[in-house]
């Protein structure tokens, strides 16, 4: 499969912003794996979380960006085949921000995991009362499981989303199979 497809190297340059936000997390909350008190099976579960699961998602991205584009859009299944019609566009596009929607979402559940993982082991470091997470990190918390899901209703209904905005708009899409 070509390199130079449009949909590949979007995969590809969603696998590079995996990365980076990494490394950002990893900048960022490096100081909390090696905080005193937090246990090392709960720092290897943060690290875990934070940068080595990212990482490996971003290394199959990489690895695999046309099956990627396969499978969140199957319309694309002839190689060579270049995309003309503006509804396979809104189409391939739409399972690409659904792509990242879940991607992001996922990295941002990840990442209010491992600081509940950390804040449970101070907790039983400390032998204190249970730590309660300020409202603000719950919202997170669940605005990141939202937008995992989201990206899942974009992935696998693409073709009724284009068809939605483009009825909408006033055309009617070509594509009427699923």
């Amino acid at each position: 499969m070509s390199s130079g497809r449009i949909d590949v190297v979007l995969v590809r340059l969603g696998a590079v912003a995996i990365v980076i936000s990494a490394f950002y997390q990893l900048a960022g909350y490096g100081s909390y794996f090696i905080e005193s008190g937090v246990s090392v099976p709960a720092q290897i579960g943060m690290v875990i979380l934070t940068v080595l699961l990212p990482l490996g998602i971003a290394s199959v991205l990489w690895k695999f960006p046309a099956s990627v584009v396969r499978k969140v859009s199957p319309e694309l299944q002839q190689e060579g085949r270049t995309l003309v019609e503006p509804e396979e566009l809104m189409i391939v596009g739409i399972a690409l921000l659904g792509l990242y929607t879940f991607v992001s979402g996922t990295l941002e559940v990840l990442h209010s995991e491992s600081l509940a993982v950390w804040e449970r082991s101070l907790v039983d470091f400390y032998q204190s009362d249970p730590y309660h997470s300020p409202p603000n990190q719950l919202a997170r918390r669940l605005t990141s499981y939202a937008e995992v899901a989201f990206g899942i209703v974009l992935m696998f209904g693409r073709k009724g989303i284009a068809r939605l905005i483009l009825n909408a708009r006033g055309r009617q899409s070509v594509h009427k199979t699923d």
